[in-house]
């Protein structure tokens, strides 16, 4: 819900020259020119977004990404990364029959009084 492939594609393609511009001038600077870590990094990262934003395998949080540990994410994630916390009012069952799902809070509540019965 919070993934946004199309925007990824603008996103990347604005990103990527700005990118290239920055390894173009570290190797008209630096000693080891083109072969510069920092230049073969961002050919690396370029050269892997420019296949992953191409094949959808990664593309924009729009709802404000978060990791695990509570840090905004970066500008483009693979497609496996979830954007937003889940809230378990998203999803299958919304679409199947119109009825939320369970929050995490709500599910342990009900087993938990499952015993009382």
């Amino acid at each position: 819900m919070h993934y946004d492939t199309e925007r990824a594609k603008g996103a990347w393609t604005e990103r990527r020259q700005s990118d290239l511009k920055v390894a173009l001038d570290t190797s008209l600077k630096a000693k080891r020119g083109e072969n510069d870590v920092r230049v073969v990094n961002i050919r690396r990262m370029v050269d892997s977004l420019d296949h992953l934003i191409a094949s959808r395998g990664a593309g924009l949080c729009v709802g404000g990404g978060e990791t695990a540990d509570g840090k905004p994410v970066g500008d483009f994630v693979m497609a496996a990364f979830l954007c937003h916390k889940w809230s378990g009012r998203q999803g299958a069952s919304l679409a199947s029959d119109g009825k939320p799902d369970l929050l995490p809070e709500e599910l342990r509540e009900r087993v938990d009084n499952k015993g009382d019965n």
